[in-house]
């Protein structure tokens, strides 16, 4: 695979025609969430998040098919990376967060820090230099618009965690961290 290969297309939530655009590529978009997370929400916890977030969402093609999916949410706040397993480990996961950060020089993301696959994407983040939020001042400034939904902080292996309350999934994750990027 080149990277001539590889297309990308970023589409803007906010936008006249991102319905259309979405819907041309909704399909192909929840498979590869759905195949890359080991807990899945479903898809229509993910569109929810892409429309009430206002996301821009950034698709990688390779030969016209879909390959790849991230979204960011217009505060800021990651909504994930995926990439189909026959893809992984080509650099298009960090292509999509790359492509990102031109919009959002400013991000962060909420990662398990206590699940064995979590070091793939934390590996990812480190790459991309993401700092991890190393106390709770720390957190707040940088997610301080859901920081009332975390509680019982503390230090757990190499990372400052905390429990995340979820709304919409009435569920707590428990020890999670915070990675950000300035």
């Amino acid at each position: 695979m080149s990277k001539k290969d590889l297309s990308y297309l970023r589409m803007d939530s906010t936008d006249d025609n991102f319905p259309k655009n979405f819907n041309k590529y909704k399909n192909a978009i929840f498979k590869i969430i759905s195949n890359s997370y080991e807990i899945y929400y479903g898809n229509e916890y993910h569109k929810k998040r892409i429309i009430e977030g206002k996301a821009l969402v950034y698709l990688c093609f390779f030969k016209n098919a879909l390959i790849g999916v991230s979204y960011v949410k217009k505060n800021g706040r990651r909504g994930m990376v995926a990439v189909l397993e026959d893809y992984r480990k080509k650099g298009i996961a960090k292509a999509l967060v790359k492509l990102s950060l031109k919009d959002f020089p400013f991000q962060y993301t909420v990662v398990s820090a206590d699940l064995e696959h979590s070091y793939k994407i934390i590996s990812l983040f480190d790459r991309l230099n993401f700092q991890k939020a190393n106390s709770e001042r720390k957190i707040k400034e940088v997610a301080i618009n859901e920081y009332f939904l975390f509680s019982n902080f503390r230090h757990y292996k190499k990372f400052f965690v905390f429990d995340r309350t979820s709304k919409s999934r009435n569920s707590k994750r428990k020890c999670v961290t915070l990675l950000y990027r300035k």
